[in-house]
């Protein structure tokens, strides 16, 4: 009896130690957190908001994250690389300054032009009325650089630690504050957008801090940084430009055709689904430096991946319908509509997105910028087309045939990956 208690005890001892086991669970943990925490977001702003003040609260916050990124052009994912291939503390410091100091730079160079659109070209296309919102949010929007900046960083330096916290304790801050600001004042877009920002930039302040950046100029691995960025960094910026970027203008284009009232359903519907896709960008994101030197996934991983995605779509389809209007209010009988689609969309994105993050892993940013080329094709036209003809339906269908394209054909990479190195450098 005591032998087989002993061998239990000693495989716990065993999993425990095993800090694979730990991140995950640390990730997992933050990811289990940020569902209900997501969730509270949207319940507490669509019941405390009205239908348009919402959508204008969407259109302001995905416009600023549309938009940043076009500035980083691959070096947050160069820097990332980089420090998950060195070990040397001085030299990851270094890193870390630099990777600083460049989400500086690119908040002040987009910050100027998106002055000048504000002055010339705002009025042209969207209504006025929220144009001075988009002034006074301006520079709290660095909190974006820094998220973004700091996200990609950690994963590099596998520090899933802070990167779980980074998920979790801005939102905890912003759900607890908005309750107490209930108590005294009403929301508005304005103040809601501010405290979610500020309290992002908490968070960061916090776990740059505790990085111990080196700003010494001089120090700053600026060649090795450019080298890696044309060899990668700036092939999966191109990718993310076709890929993601694309798939964020959804947000602009159904503001421009539909309004920000079509745009509140549409960002509801996907709040609620968006949950779905974590799992596997979880486990891509803990196995990314074990990537770099790994010539294939393992099977169980990705059985264990499939088992839990076909698990969460089938349990959302059930009870979905239960409880959405026992927490969000009969104006948004459409985004519970929508959802199911929705949810089948980001399923698939979840699982592409692990297997993009082997790819990038072992330095192949070409095949990942031609995959996601394709993918930004079939997004633009079929939010430019579909939404216009089709309203939100339009967006659900293009979500679905672009989010499944892309998790085939990242399948299809991956299999043939000992093939694709000999065609494609890797630097």
């Amino acid at each position: 009896m005591k032998q087989p208690l002993l061998q239990m005890t000693t495989l716990i001892e065993k999993y425990i130690k095993n800090i694979k086991i730990r991140q995950f669970f640390s990730l997992f943990g933050a990811m289990v957190i940020n569902v209900p925490l997501g969730i509270a977001i949207s319940i507490l702003l669509t019941n405390n908001m009205s239908v348009k003040n919402y959508g204008d609260y969407q259109f302001v916050f995905n416009f600023y994250n549309f938009i940043i990124p076009f500035f980083y052009i691959g070096i947050f994912t160069s820097v990332s690389r980089l420090v998950a291939l060195d070990s040397n503390k001085n030299v990851l410091k270094n890193y870390i300054g630099f990777n600083i100091s460049y989400s500086l730079f690119v908040f002040i160079v987009y910050s100027i032009l998106i002055i000048v659109f504000l002055l010339f070209f705002y009025e042209k296309m969207y209504p006025k009325d929220i144009k001075w919102i988009m002034y006074i949010i301006l520079p709290f929007s660095i909190s974006i650089v820094f998220k973004n900046s700091i996200e990609t960083l950690l994963i590099g330096l596998n520090d899933i630690y802070k990167f779980s916290i980074l998920q979790v304790f801005p939102k905890i801050i912003f759900v607890t504050g908005i309750y107490i600001l209930l108590l005294s004042s009403k929301l508005t877009t304005q103040n809601v957008l501010t405290f979610r920002f500020v309290c992002i930039l908490l968070i960061i302040f916090f776990i740059i801090i505790k990085l111990k950046p080196n700003f010494n100029f001089k120090e700053y691995p600026v060649k090795q940084v450019i080298r890696e960025n044309k060899n990668l960094g700036f092939q999966v910026y191109l990718s993310f430009l076709a890929n993601t970027g694309t798939n964020r203008i959804s947000f602009i284009l159904i503001s421009y055709y539909l309004g920000n009232e079509s745009l509140a359903i549409f960002s509801l519907a996907k709040v609620i689904t968006k949950p779905l896709s974590f799992i596997p960008t979880v486990l891509g994101n803990i196995f990314f430096k074990n990537f770099t030197n790994a010539g294939y996934i393992k099977n169980k991983i990705i059985y264990l991946i499939t088992i839990i995605s076909i698990v969460s779509f089938t349990l959302f389809v059930i009870f979905i319908n239960k409880v959405f209007f026992l927490v969000y209010p009969t104006s948004y009988e459409l985004s519970l509509q929508y959802s199911y689609y929705f949810a089948f969309a980001s399923i698939a994105r979840g699982y592409g997105d692990f297997f993009n993050r082997f790819l990038v892993a072992n330095g192949l940013g070409n095949i990942v910028r031609n995959n996601s080329i394709y993918v930004g094709i079939i997004n633009l036209l079929g939010f430019s087309i579909l939404i216009k003809y089709f309203s939100i339906t339009g967006a659900a269908v293009t979500m679905i045939i672009a989010n499944m394209f892309y998790l085939t054909r990242n399948i299809y990479l991956y299999k043939k990956i000992p093939s694709v190195k000999k065609y494609y450098s890797i630097g």
